[in-house]
């Protein structure tokens, strides 16, 4: 078994190589990509144009440069084409494999969770395309600071200074995660919910004691940029009831099924897509998923349910962590005014969630 897990694990490393080969000597540098290396050259050289430290991304002034910020410690080291540009994302993608290899086998046996494995090792292509292609650079670490925050939530299912240690931890890199990408709440808020509970009713406190402070630190690029640029952040921070009536039916005949592979964009937020079946096949999957994910609301509950009769305590499990992110994912989606229905990016952590629900 373990030699089976190690060829698709290579053979899934060989894929994203060849989407980012084929991504550098094909597609040019994005507006988005050009800023994140200029901003990392300013911050290593010591001298913005602005004159203070860039807290926000230039011309997305909603964003961290949190990529600028880890790429200005090598910037030297890189040339300056899109190879340059693209490769902290390509390593980060091949961390996301290799950290959700290791949150499955926390799950259960990998004989159990086979399903959601390979769906992960090789995933939708649009998938890869956000996280290896044409824009990489918010997309691979967003999704590493989140895996990497659910397994210091794993690794603290211990005692002592260790647990306290973990779940602080768990917390830097959920804040971070959100300063990188907004998009993240849902994944922050059910993490947040899962450390409040704790294991019992005694846990709660020192759990949030440990977890909030980490959560703090790692959210103070958002909210330094935040406070010293009011406003900024209103352009994707809005909710509109009336955006989601419309949204809801094009979120599952459109959106969410262009993001699972399905007739997905020819680049992301581009009208025009790839065609890979019938008409029909689009809304007929999306609407698959969302039956899937009534199955997986319900089992949890049912679940949740008999662990608080037997154990006076509503504790979650791992798998409950990503349910509950992904209906966030879907809600967030449907009532934020950025929103449109060729905005199948924002839903690349439902997308990530995925597998997981099948394991």
């Amino acid at each position: 078994m373990r030699f089976l897990v190690l060829a698709l694990l290579g053979m899934a490393i060989a894929i994203r190589a060849s989407f980012f080969a084929i991504s550098v000597t094909h597609l040019p540098i994005t507006h988005d990509e050009s800023v994140m290396f200029l901003q990392a050259k300013w911050l290593h050289n010591g001298s913005h144009p602005a004159g203070a430290f860039p807290w926000l991304m230039a011309a997305t002034p909603y964003e961290a440069p949190i990529e600028s910020y880890l790429m200005a410690l090598y910037y030297p080291l890189l040339p300056h084409t899109a190879f340059g540009a693209r490769i902290q994302g390509f390593i980060f993608g091949l961390l996301v494999v290799l950290a959700s290899l290791a949150i499955y086998r926390k799950m259960d046996r990998l004989r159990t969770v086979w399903p959601g494995l390979l769906l992960f090792l090789f995933p939708s292509a649009y998938f890869m395309e956000l996280q290896i292609g044409s824009m990489p650079h918010t997309n691979s670490i967003l999704l590493w600071c989140c895996a990497a925050a659910l397994l210091f939530v794993i690794a603290s299912d211990s005692s002592g200074r260790r647990r306290y240690l973990c779940l602080g931890g768990a917390g830097f890199f959920a804040g971070f995660a959100f300063s990188d990408q907004m998009m993240t709440l849902s994944f922050v808020m059910a993490l947040l919910f899962a450390v409040c509970v704790g294991r019992n009713r005694r846990d709660t406190l020192p759990s949030l004691g440990a977890f909030l402070p980490g959560l703090l630190v790692g959210l103070m690029p958002f909210l330094i940029g935040y406070f010293k640029y009011p406003g900024a952040h209103a352009a994707v921070a809005g909710i509109s009831i009336k955006q989601a009536q419309h949204m809801w039916r094009a979120l599952f005949s459109d959106t969410l099924p262009g993001a699972l592979g399905i007739a997905p964009k020819l680049n992301p937020d581009f009208h025009h897509s790839y065609s890979i079946g019938p008409a029909w096949l689009s809304p007929v999957f999306g609407y698959f998923y969302a039956a899937l994910l009534l199955i997986a609301i319900g089992l949890c509950t049912y679940c949740l349910v008999k662990r608080v009769i037997s154990e006076k305590w509503p504790r979650l499990e791992l798998n409950e962590v990503f349910v509950a992110a992904s209906l966030a994912a879907l809600v967030m989606f449907a009532f934020s005014v950025r929103s449109q229905a060729i905005s199948q990016r924002y839903l690349l952590l439902l997308v990530w969630c995925f597998p997981f629900l099948l394991g």
